[in-house]
């Protein structure tokens, strides 16, 4: 593969991403003017029927568009990371981005942080850090509850190795740089006998795990948001219906679907308001109200399970190889991790 040619494919996919994205927007509006003239055609057959077929048409094409942006969206995902692998390669096959324009090279005696081939100058100096100095850790990024996720590597490095001037000590916390789990640096690893920490899960072909239970926290702010929502719904529903009555038929019946589509929409964001826990014989999974942040370990990745006091809140802290995690103490969560998993649980601090 050539650099130039894929920088020019993800640079055509991300344009075409935006176009479909403008798409969408014009398509909502045609579909929204449509569906209000189609209500001004008093008794106009042949005219309320063309807005009928414009509206239908916008409709089918936003629906095309939405399919499509997604589609360019995650092409122009997968050209970026042919990208970043081919200036990787560009350096050496045991290199790979620890940042922008900063890449740490693998080799026998340990990893050495330079700039990038094609950097523009912002990184002068280089920093070797030999394998004895550092703690390497294998850790998969799951959002659901099973083996298959994002693999990272992240390296546990002294901060003297990145410090300038005297000031060369171990006392404060250790820096985490973060790699993209590759195999060729997993080979690069084994290939100069690298200690690699972590377990690693064989995804399964059919791997359907059964929780024991569930805890939650409400987010009030956000349900009172979507409460809100479901009432102003419920508003522009007597609104649609009072149009349809008195004024015209068709477009209050209009006004009032999109009352009931925002209405359902906001009742249904009002249910999942809340973060939640879920507890399963093989793990644990986290997912927030947003959906945005949702994580799942292995039991076997959590070494102990302790009850913690931080700013008057009680937690519950899952302690990995790597980090602790940390959970509110609901629903008196701790205690049925105790029953569950009485050999992880330690103690409170």
């Amino acid at each position: 593969m050539d650099l130039r040619s894929v920088r020019r494919k993800k640079r055509a996919a991300r344009a075409l991403t935006w176009v479909s994205a403008a798409v969408i927007i014009a398509c909502m509006a045609g579909l929204i003017v449509g569906l209000i003239l189609m209500g001004t055609g008093n008794g106009n057959t042949a005219r309320e029927n063309l807005f009928l077929i414009i509206g239908g048409c916008c409709l089918a094409v936003l629906l095309i568009a939405a399919l499509a942006s997604v589609g360019f969206y995650r092409l122009s995902e997968k050209y970026e990371s042919q990208e970043t692998d081919l200036r990787e390669r560009a350096c050496s096959e045991n290199s790979f981005f620890a940042g922008d324009d900063l890449l740490a090279t693998f080799g026998a005696d340990g990893v050495r942080f330079h700039a990038a081939p094609d950097a523009r100058g912002k990184i002068s100096r280089e920093v070797r850090v030999p394998y004895k100095d550092m703690k390497i850790y294998s850790i998969i990024n799951r959002r659901s509850p099973r083996a298959k996720g994002e693999s990272v590597v992240l390296l546990e490095i002294p901060t003297r190795f990145f410090s300038k001037g005297r000031n060369k000590t171990d006392d404060e916390a250790p820096a985490l740089v973060r790699l993209d789990g590759k195999e060729r640096l997993f080979h690069a690893l084994g290939q100069y006998g690298a200690e690699v920490l972590g377990l690693r899960h064989e995804p399964k072909e059919k791997e359907t795990l059964k929780p024991l239970f569930t805890v939650s926290v409400p987010v009030k702010e956000k349900r009172s948001r979507a409460v809100m929502g479901a009432v102003g719904g419920a508003v522009v529903i007597l609104a649609g219906a009072a149009l349809a009555i008195w004024v015209n038929l068709a477009v209050g019946v209009a006004v009032a679907c999109l009352g009931v589509l925002f209405a359902v929409r906001s009742a249904v964001a009002a249910v999942r308001a809340k973060d939640c826990f879920v507890v399963y014989r093989e793990g644990f999974y986290w997912k927030d109200a947003n959906r945005y942040e949702r994580m799942f370990l292995y039991a076997d990745e959590v070494a102990r399970i302790g009850r913690k006091e931080h700013e008057g809140k009680a937690l519950v802290e899952f302690d990995c190889v790597y980090a602790p995690y940390y959970y509110a103490d609901t629903d008196g969560l701790y205690d049925r991790l105790k029953e569950a998993f009485p050999e992880k649980c330690g103690g409170e601090q």
